[in-house]
């Protein structure tokens, strides 16, 4: 295996410039999380319009918050959370796109559900979108295969739990396996590769349908196909949103994301001198990023 001569700087940079977004589930009333996005944001609450039946289905939206940039906000409701507490606490709040210099506000605003009683359950996630428009096949198949090597590492430091398994293993027993993605010679050979005998099904099993049984992956590339975005799917909202961790969660896919796209190969790790290595090769590197891997690699320790 070649060894990558890009810098881990080089990397760190890419990450930076990658456009992102997240969605945070939680236990909290949907009228006090928006009344925090609005004060934390300096937006506006507003009731979403629906144009049809299926939009409303599709969304879920209870309330978006309009930011003086433009930019909405929402909470969504998300039945999945099944809070003990009632439907208006399946609380999801769901960010615009979002760029580096967002990473203080997220921070904020997470300070703030945590400082006013939001908790996560074990139904929890924290799903992290990165835009798919600066990946390519090659990059897509990098992404798969690193992943792939440390799965059951990376399950275990997300402290992914949910136990209706909405999150599979990028598995070579899975139909959408990597085996079969890395002969895809263009982009409709690998999103054949990706639906598999569902590309053309009916229903959920329709490639087109956006609740397509194919995006309960770790990795979503049915938002790829769909959308251009790839969605990151296993990591649980931390118990307490604690704004660090969260913000570690969200760095190792942005930075796996960023190492995909600049070419670098992520070998299986062993110890945790070769995770802290891995991490810095994923870019976590510098003053931004050091807090983040250093959460990470104490959550391999303690794995």
């Amino acid at each position: 295996m070649k060894k990558s001569r890009v810098c881990n700087e080089t990397v760190a940079e890419g990450i930076r410039a990658l456009r992102f977004g997240v969605e945070v589930e939680m236990e909290f009333a949907k009228r006090d999380s928006a009344n925090i996005m609005a004060e934390v944001t300096g937006g506006k609450i507003t009731k979403p319009i629906y144009k049809d039946d299926i939009s409303r289905e599709i969304n879920k939206r209870v309330y978006n918050i309009i930011a003086p940039d433009g930019r909405t906000w929402g909470i969504d409701d998300d039945v999945s959370i099944a809070s003990a507490w009632g439907q208006d606490f399946n609380s999801e709040m769901v960010s615009p796109i979002l760029h580096h210099e967002d990473m203080g506000t997220l921070a904020a605003l997470l300070k703030k559900f945590q400082s006013n009683g939001a908790t996560a359950t074990k139904k929890c996630a924290l799903h992290v979108n990165i835009d798919g428009a600066t990946f390519n096949n090659e990059s897509i198949k990098r992404l798969l295969t690193n992943f792939h090597n440390n799965q059951d590492l990376y399950f275990a430091i997300t402290q992914h739990k949910n136990p209706d398994l909405l999150v599979r293993r990028v598995s070579p027993l899975h139909p959408h396996n990597i085996a079969n993605m890395q002969q895809a010679q263009d982009t409709h050979e690998l999103e054949h590769a990706w639906y598999g005998p569902h590309y053309d099904g009916k229903g959920r099993n329709h490639r087109d349908h956006y609740y397509n049984m194919s995006r309960y992956q770790a990795i979503n590339l049915h938002s790829y196909f769909r959308q251009s975005r790839i969605e990151f799917r296993p990591a649980n909202t931390p118990e307490d949103l604690c704004p660090d961790t969260s913000r570690a969660l969200i760095d190792l896919w942005r930075g796996m994301s960023a190492a995909s796209t600049h070419g670098i190969e992520l070998p299986p790790v062993k110890n945790s001198k070769q995770f802290n290595k891995s991490l810095k090769n994923m870019g976590l590197v510098g003053a931004d990023f050091t807090s983040s891997r250093e959460i990470l690699v104490e959550r391999y320790a303690n794995r």
